[in-house]
């Protein structure tokens, strides 16, 4: 006989959620990084950028050379091989207020989601939603960079929905219908927000969410959440794969930007 299920509350109380706070961590770092590089090519076009007036204007806004080199998505490099690209863009961002948002974002809806689908499953699909929301942006916009982790967040949106569509029997009723108010009211807002504000990226927003609802439909949350567990507890470790294709493609980008070298078109 399988173990009997705890409520899904205590079953949330016994879960762990630390993934979501490195993803912050690492976007943190690599906006410091790429603000740190735009600095640096400012100063080789004779900028002067010992002032705390360039300092601000780096934050507010970093440079678009140092997001491509860093590795914000572009086609015509994509087309060339650089498929890195479509990882590495989700933790590279544009400006303070966007860093901002999308770090409160991740802080927002991330342990809880981690904890639902467990720290793999949760990787996996913000990854495999990060990536589909680039591939489409960069699919759209031919010429156009692209950096955010928007798409990722979208797919964590997907996720919910997911959750309150195809694995109703895994999480109590009321807790479903609210988590699928909340999806659609983030969803409705973001939408909205995206067709309003110039620069913000619908697209890599749709690809994210499809991306995230198939992943979560696919793999369905934590084991001990399911009417029959499968090996209650254990997660598939093929799962971590994706994580470390994407910390791989983050290093790639540090390593290319590093080495000095310009893309070529």
């Amino acid at each position: 006989m399988p173990p009997e299920r705890a409520p899904f509350r205590d079953f949330l109380d016994t879960q762990r959620a630390f993934a979501a706070y490195v993803l912050v961590a690492l976007i943190l770092g690599m906006f410091l990084i790429s603000t740190a590089l735009t600095l640096q090519i400012w100063a080789q076009a004779g900028v002067s950028v010992w002032n705390i007036e360039a300092a601000f204007a780096a934050i507010k806004n970093n440079s678009p050379i140092a997001l491509v080199r860093l590795g914000s998505t572009l086609r015509p490099l994509i087309e060339q091989g650089e498929l890195w690209r479509l990882m590495a863009a989700n933790y590279l961002h544009a400006g303070l207020l966007h860093v901002f948002v999308n770090a409160y974002s991740v802080v927002a809806l991330g342990p809880f989601l981690e904890k639902i689908f467990g720290t793999p499953r949760f990787l996996a699909i913000w990854v495999v939603s990060g990536t589909s929301g680039a591939l489409a942006s960069s699919w759209v916009h031919v010429h156009a960079a692209s950096v955010g982790a928007s798409g990722a967040l979208f797919g964590l949106l997907g996720a919910m929905l997911s959750l309150g569509i195809r694995f109703r029997g895994a999480i109590p009723r009321h807790e479903t219908r609210a988590i699928r108010d909340v999806a659609l009211i983030m969803l409705g807002i973001n939408l909205i927000l995206g067709m309003s504000i110039p620069n913000v990226d619908n697209t890599a927003h749709l690809g994210g969410l499809f991306g995230g609802m198939i992943t979560a439909f696919l793999l369905g949350p934590h084991p001990a959440l399911l009417r029959e567990p499968r090996e209650t507890g254990q997660q598939p470790r093929w799962l971590w794969v994706f994580p470390i294709m994407a910390l791989i493609a983050v290093v790639w980008g540090l390593v290319f930007a590093l080495s000095g070298r310009v893309p070529v078109l």
